[in-house]
């Protein structure tokens, strides 16, 4: 791993990121899915490709982009887990989906915009 690329890479990663992960727990007869937080504070870089659709009705707008989340090495999200990103104070809530592409120096993954948890 080529050390001054991935510090340079970090320089970029202004926001910050929180990553949740569902599991079943069980209480007798009855399961329910908690969240855990996985990853906390992860320093990350959100980038919103390209926009795919627009679609606005008079009581809706859809708004469809594909969204990439940077991430250090050493980080993995798996498919469906909830992501937090904290970018200038505001917090935005997405699911990962898809397998992420995974260098030396950090880990690309994709982003779906979601509901908070």
């Amino acid at each position: 791993m080529n050390h001054k690329t991935a510090k340079a890479l970090r320089l970029l990663m202004t926001d910050r990121c929180d990553v949740y992960r569902a599991s079943n727990v069980s209480n007798g007869s009855i399961t329910a899915e908690k969240w855990d937080c996985v990853y906390s504070a992860v320093p990350c870089r959100v980038s919103q490709r390209q926009l795919r659709h627009s679609g606005q009705t008079d009581t809706v707008n859809i708004i469809d982009y594909d969204t990439k989340l940077f991430l250090p090495s050493g980080y993995r999200l798996k498919p469906s887990d909830a992501v937090k990103v904290t970018r200038c104070g505001e917090e935005i809530w997405y699911a990962s989906c898809g397998e992420p592409f995974i260098y030396p120096t950090h880990g690309e993954h994709m982003l779906r915009r979601r509901d908070r948890l």
